[in-house]
């Protein structure tokens, strides 16, 4: 089961990510430590280690596990995020990041939804979960 590799939402589009992504995430967000303390990896410090990060992303959609997104504005097309659904039998889990100066504006919630939309709809996923720092 694959999802589709471009979801259209009220104000986003996700798509799979691309190699020459890597400069918009890089100074977008991936080497923000205060964006990558709530994530389970830590701040970049090249953009050769974004590049790599990418290529694996590219690499994931071979497979039938590990689908990664680029959070991008509909209007502009400016990356501001990642989001990735990891499927594993009848259950799925969902990690995301988005840039500092887009939180608190419901985007995580609205490429979330979108997500979870899709991971329900499949017949043999029951359960879609995430984990969350409370802090």
């Amino acid at each position: 089961m694959k999802p589709p590799e471009t979801i259209h939402t009220e104000r986003l589009v996700l798509r799979a990510p691309r190699l020459d992504d890597a400069e918009a995430i890089y100074l977008g967000y991936a080497q923000d430590t205060e964006m990558t303390r709530y994530v389970i990896w830590k701040p970049h410090e090249s953009i050769e280690e974004t590049r790599s990060f990418l290529s694996e992303c590219v690499t994931a959609w071979e497979g039938n596990h590990r689908f990664p997104w680029a959070i991008t504005l509909k209007e502009s097309g400016e990356l501001i995020g990642m989001i990735e659904v990891r499927v594993d039998e009848f259950k799925a889990d969902v990690g995301y990041g988005v840039a500092r100066p887009f939180w608190g504006r419901g985007i995580a919630t609205e490429a979330l939804r979108s997500i979870v939309g899709w991971a329900m709809a499949q017949e043999s996923v029951y359960r879609v979960w995430a984990l969350c720092d409370v802090d």
